[in-house]
């Protein structure tokens, strides 16, 4: 836990050890409960979220190029506002990291390049606002 505080990694993934048949640690002996082990986890991803998120809101107001995935119809950040984006920045990895919410706007087109105006933050997601 000292170690990830005083790193601060942007991103980091998580999990509890599992045995492998035929390794020598499946051998050894004073493991720990499955109940420690999801305990020990939680301390960490929670950690790690706070660091996410003050990372993330040290990006609020600055602008970013960003990959746009895809268009939906619905959002619980733009509700009632028409279509809306899903991008990624060059730091979120397709199904593993967060992502980027875009404003109602016509015209955004999957696998097109924008720039946006980071406008909010949550702990692994960003928001912005496409720059015309």
């Amino acid at each position: 836990m000292d170690f990830l505080e005083e790193i601060a990694f942007e991103r980091v993934g998580g999990f509890t050890y599992s045995l492998e048949d035929g390794t020598d640690a499946a051998e050894m002996p004073g493991r720990i409960s499955e109940s420690l082990m999801r305990e020990r986890l939680e301390q960490v991803m929670d950690l790690q979220r706070n660091i996410s998120a003050k990372k993330n809101a040290s990006l609020v107001g600055s602008l970013m190029e960003v990959l746009v995935d895809e268009i939906l119809e619905d959002s619980p950040y733009f509700e009632g506002k028409g279509t809306f984006g899903i991008a990624r920045t060059k730091g979120q990895a397709t199904d593993v990291d967060g992502v980027t919410h875009l404003d109602a706007q016509d015209g955004l087109k999957p696998g097109e390049f924008i720039t946006v105006e980071i406008q909010e933050s949550e702990e692994y997601d960003l928001i912005g606002r496409v720059v015309d």
